[in-house]
């Protein structure tokens, strides 16, 4: 790894400086300034001077395990990258008993030796399903109550459906590839909520014939009859519509006709939905089974977990075909949105009276559902069998690869050069001041892609594989081991009028809104294309090193502990379930190397 001292960065034939209170320029230019007239005495003159010729070390890498554990998403399905290779996810969960339900009925009466009928209104049942055994009690209150006796009713169990939710735009690969989806019991316990989870953590305990399967592709709920044109033409051909506009893949003009010919309900939106759903009936055992529970397994958690341990749901397709990535919303943050569910669905079988006064059957469908709370406990399982064809311990690879799911990663390391500019700093004169350190990571991808309506993306097969086929993340995160070795957002502290700050090594200082910059977004570079006469826009990401981290090493307050950190550089950690990949130009690129900025002031007295 090629190592390159700061020492050398900030020699001068007037001797070595140091490095003196860092200074936070929000402001500061590319260019380098001078400021002297009536800002500094008559003589002195400080220089803002800029650094990029530091190349930074990087290689293409791993991590041995990432933690899945309390997921907010699901990642489901397998994708055959053209890039990266192969890659597979599936989730296990277990579920809540839900809020306590009690159906609220009203009853049909008649009288003994007489054809009298009448209504006891609002009985409410007990917290169970099969409620055949229930006696309901006449009201002592009705004269001749002894008389009055309720007319029998069955109640029945009709299905238990487990629903994955999904938002219509958040899959990852081709849409119309079918996949086997597989739904299995399991048969050990989760553990409680604190339990951590890895994507390479053995699967629990489950049954390997499943309870449920189906082929899925996301969006399959849009009937043949109401398909748009792309869909038998190029869904491809607009792809922003695509990803962000639920209704191109309806034929407006049909849906609006069957609205107006009664067809569809008035209040149709299926066209504009944004939130779908895959819907999976259960079979009978598990099914009578959530029928049969005891008010006490409905009441408490303990006890429903002794009867139903969770769900293991995963992708059987091994086909060649490109497949998909699809991100299934797991919790349940309230009453109005439920995530992915388990529903029972049973009937009451009852009389009623109508309008001419006439004995009549009928029946009522109710629903009982078991979410998915903040409280159960479920992570992502993650394998990338291809992932060993693009990971190499090759040194600065022209190269990177960055992919999420805890696929390949980019690792870096600078702390080296900081501790040996540091080290260099004892009999050096108080000069230099850094005020701000920034890297520049060029996207590899964009090199295929226009933004230009003459240069429309769907003309070259190769443009229609980068960005606008597989959108890149929109940011990027650098993370380092903590003393436990779980990665985390690297932080350092100071102590401040005694009192201890912690704050994240990367990115600016927040501005009035709340907002930093400098934390990985992704950044656009307009360039004119002289040879072919329009304008070209590329990407790249942008991080900001905070400049009082170097005085901060300068005190020594970290120690040699820097020399061990290592810096992992990969989709934004703000959720494991990120499946988009990028891939980066590498330090060895000569043309668009990894690059560390430096700015800073020097300081020349009279």
């Amino acid at each position: 790894m090629k190592i390159i001292s700061l020492k050398n960065i900030f020699s001068r034939t007037t001797g070595q400086f140091l490095l003196i209170g860092l200074l936070s320029l929000s402001a500061c230019k590319d260019e380098p300034v001078r400021l002297t007239g009536n800002v500094l005495p008559e003589g002195e003159v400080l220089q803002g001077l800029n650094y990029n010729e530091h190349v930074l070390a990087t290689i293409n890498t791993t991590r041995d395990a990432i933690q899945t554990s309390q997921a907010t998403s699901g990642v489901l399905g397998t994708f055959n990258d053209p890039v990266f290779g192969k890659s597979e996810g599936s989730f296990v969960t277990d579920f809540s008993i839900g809020a306590k339900v009690q159906p609220s009925v009203d009853v049909l009466f008649y009288k003994i030796d007489s054809d009298s009928t009448r209504i006891l209104e609002d009985v409410e049942l007990n917290n169970k399903f099969d409620n055949n055994n229930i006696t309901i009690e006449t009201p002592t209150d009705w004269y001749d109550h002894e008389k009055w006796k309720p007319y029998s009713e069955v109640w029945t169990v009709d299905s238990l459906v487990l629903s994955l939710q999904y938002q219509f735009n958040d899959w990852y690969g081709d849409m119309l590839d079918k996949q086997k989806i597989s739904v299995y019991e399991l048969t050990e316990g989760l553990g409680s909520s604190s339990t951590k989870y890895y994507h390479n953590s053995p699967i629990p305990g489950h049954n390997t014939t499943p309870i449920a399967s189906k082929l899925v592709h996301p969006n399959d709920d849009v009937p043949d009859s109401l398909k748009s044109e792309w869909w038998s033409t190029n869904l491809w051909k607009y792809p922003d519509s695509l990803l962000n506009r639920p209704e191109y893949l309806w034929d407006q003009f049909k849906v609006s006709n069957d609205i107006d010919s009664g067809w569809l309900d008035t209040g149709f939106t299926g066209h504009t939905t944004t939130t779908k759903y895959w819907n999976f009936k259960l079979n009978d055992e598990i099914t009578d089974r959530f029928f049969n529970l005891s008010e006490d397994e409905l009441l408490n958690t303990s006890a429903f977990k002794g009867v139903f341990n969770g769900l293991y749901i995963d992708s059987d397709d091994n086909s060649t075909e490109e497949g998909a990535l699809t991100k299934i919303n797991l919790p349940t943050y309230s009453s109005s949105n439920y995530g992915t569910r388990l529903t029972l669905y049973y009937t009451r079988n009852y009389k009623y009276i109508n309008d001419a006064e006439e004995v009549r059957d009928t029946s009522k469908q109710f629903p009982y559902i078991f979410p998915i709370n903040v409280e159960n406990v479920r992570f992502n399982k993650y394998k990338h069998p291809d992932i060993n064809d693009i990971v190499t311990d090759e040194p600065e690879p022209e190269t990177l690869y960055l992919q999420g799911m805890a696929g390949s990663y980019t690792q870096m390391e600078f702390p080296d050069e900081i501790i040996n500019w540091v080290d260099s700093l004892e009999n050096t004169d108080p000069y230099i001041s850094v005020s701000n350190i920034e890297f520049f990571m060029e996207i590899d991808t964009m090199s295929l892609v226009s933004d230009d309506y003459d240069h429309p993306i769907d003309s070259d097969p190769d443009k229609v594989r980068a960005i606008q086929r597989y959108p890149i993340p929109q940011n990027l995160s650098i993370v380092w081991q903590d003393d436990k070795g779980e990665f985390v957002t690297p932080t350092y502290s100071i102590i401040v009028g005694g009192q201890k700050f912690t704050t994240p090594l990367f990115g600016s200082n927040a501005d009035q809104n709340g907002n930093r910059s400098g934390t990985g977004e992704l950044l656009p570079r307009h360039i004119y294309d002289d040879d072919n006469n329009y304008l070209r826009t590329e990407y790249l990401y942008y991080f900001i090193m905070r400049a009082d981290f170097f005085n901060y090493v300068m005190r020594n307050e970290d120690g040699a502990s820097l020399n061990e950190k290592q810096f992992f550089i990969g989709p934004s950690d703000n959720s494991t379930a990120n499946f988009k990949r990028v891939t980066l130009f590498g330090g060895a690129n000569k043309e668009k190397p990894m690059e560390m900025n430096i700015k800073y002031f020097h300081y020349i007295p009279r």
